[in-house]
């Protein structure tokens, strides 16, 4: 067998070898993306601090970072992002699950969650007593005969 021959053979079997190793090999290089930390920035001050309360209480690590035009940001890991949505759930109105009425209207609609076993809290805010409901219990908190129409498209508010 020729010199060119045998080199044909030697580069033919290595090929076919490094091809058997990579057989198991996965070929594809993984590229997705993952949020590694989330911040937030309140407007106002009191807001900003009773976040940072929270967190602590919570047991929820964060660091605070001074960004864009000197203002103050609080970020945490993106692993915590459940935990820190229950403690914002917790402190602030969640936006579409929250209503204050009249005193006798607001009676009468806790009434009718108990009656009707929808789970509520209530929360005080700007010196007014709002009931919270829970996401999944949305649509039946809205069948009471009384829940304001006006409700689907509430007014902007200015709350964090």
């Amino acid at each position: 067998m020729a010199l060119g021959d045998q080199m044909r053979l030697v580069t033919t079997l290595l090929l076919i070898a490094f091809a058997l190793l990579c057989e198991g090999c996965d070929r594809r290089v993984s590229s997705e993306s993952r949020t590694l930390t989330e911040s937030v920035s309140y407007s106002d001050a009191e807001s900003q601090e009773r976040f940072k309360e929270a967190l602590s209480t919570a047991g929820i690590p964060y660091e605070v970072a001074t960004e864009q035009r000197n203002q103050e940001f609080v970020r945490w890991d993106a692993t915590y992002s459940e935990a820190v949505e229950r403690v914002k759930d917790s402190v602030f109105l969640p936006p579409g699950r929250n209503i204050s009425l009249d005193e006798t209207r607001q009676l009468r609609f806790k009434s009718w969650l108990q009656e009707n076993a929808i789970p509520f809290r209530t929360m005080n805010d700007d010196g007014r007593e709002y009931i919270v409901w829970e996401e999944a219990d949305s649509e039946r908190v809205r069948a009471w005969n009384e829940f304001p129409s006006y409700y689907d498209n509430p007014p902007i508010s200015s709350r964090p």
